[in-house]
């Protein structure tokens, strides 16, 4: 069963990690990681073996259409033990709606100094041909995936973000420092939980928010009342928040210029208190996830990825060694990448109408 398109994301990632050790063998142990992962989560059990899944290859449940787990790999400007370009897919069908099934996509780039990008995606699809009542929206949530690579072992961050296992409070000697993590270069947006005057609680628990978006965000919370106030005041008016509001900060704030504001969505008290907290938190999470700039441009997010590395990386071979004439192979490949691209493009103009859709749905509700 072949199903690219019309999927709905349900959660993304992509950051950056080192080993602790620097140990030499972090690719593999990277690898292995998603592989015994994947290997309890399908039930695929030792058909996942590392000679295969380190490289390229597919097993198919041969008892349950639909479901399986594949990778590939291109040795890029690595070796054939450490490729530069690798990525697993792994999909199943829902346990509970059988119309349903769920794709988790892992990639991994590897970086010179022992440092690896990994982008996470998880998706899901109603299988083609079914005529049922609409499913209900799956409730939030992240792989456990995501929770393996930020322990201990790997030294997780997003740009110059470090990112942390649960939600980061500061204080007002801490103003500084956030001020230069909302203006750096990173891939995941920072989350503005803002306390609710006067009571000073917040209304959304940032605890639970964490769970659900870990890889995906950076939590920002304050300390104490005194400690929001000061970083309330070290920001232009136009990117502040406040008294309940929960902002979003995407990457490289522009603290100078007043248009980049919109690029940073704020809910307000207002518009929070006038949701149901079930909708609060689906929309916050959406918010988040939905995202479609997370450094797509030097990221590996599935297996398609890798393989447009690779017909890339073959057609600059050809093109040296057949550059004084015709070559089938050559023009082969070129229409094949013609046709990916024409896919790539079809794909990126459908995720475009999505986010536009949800912005005016999020409009009208506010």
């Amino acid at each position: 069963m072949q199903v690219r398109r019309r999927t709905n994301l349900h959660y993304q990632s992509c950051f950056d990690v080192q080993p602790l050790d620097n140990s030499p063998e972090a690719w593999k142990t990277l690898v292995n990681t998603v592989r015994v992962w994947m290997r309890g989560r399908s039930g695929f059990g030792d058909q996942l073996q590392i000679t295969w899944f380190s490289t390229s290859g597919r097993r198919q449940d041969k008892a349950n259409e639909g479901q399986f787990v594949e990778t590939d790999s291109d040795v890029g400007s690595g070796t054939t033990a450490r490729p530069e370009f690798w990525a697993a897919r792994m999909q199943l069908r829902d346990r509970s709606l059988q119309d349903r099934f769920w794709r988790t996509d892992v990639g991994i780039r590897a970086r010179s100094g022992n440092e690896f990008t990994i982008a996470i995606t998880v998706s899901h699809f109603v299988r083609p041909g079914y005529g049922g009542a609409k499913l209900g929206e799956p409730l939030a949530s992240r792989p456990t995936i995501v929770r393996q690579l930020l322990d201990d072992y790997w030294m997780p961050h997003s740009g110059s973000l470090n990112l942390t296992k649960g939600p980061m409070e500061f204080g007002v000697e801490d103003v500084p420092h956030i001020i230069d993590l909302l203006t750096s270069v990173r891939r995941c947006p920072i989350v503005w939980i803002t306390r609710e005057k006067p009571h000073l609680w917040r209304l959304l628990n940032p605890d639970w928010l964490f769970s659900k978006t870990a890889g995906a965000a950076f939590i920002l919370v304050s300390r104490d009342d005194e400690a929001e106030s000061a970083l309330r005041q070290a920001l232009p008016p136009g990117v502040r928040a406040s008294d309940g509001s929960i902002r979003i900060y995407e990457p490289s704030v522009e603290l100078e210029k007043e248009w980049d504001s919109i690029r940073h969505r704020h809910y307000t008290k207002f518009k929070l208190e006038h949701l149901r907290p079930e909708d609060r938190e689906r929309e916050i999470v959406r918010g988040v996830i939905q995202r479609m700039d997370l450094g797509r441009h030097d990221a590996i997010f599935s297996v398609e990825d890798v393989q447009a590395k690779h017909r890339h990386n073959r057609l600059r071979q050809l093109r040296d060694v057949y550059s004084l004439g015709p070559d089938s192979e050559l023009i082969q490949l070129l229409e094949t990448e013609n046709k990916h691209l024409e896919e790539r493009i079809e794909e990126l103009q459908q995720e475009i109408l999505r986010q536009k859709s949800i912005d005016n749905w999020l409009k009208s509700r506010w």
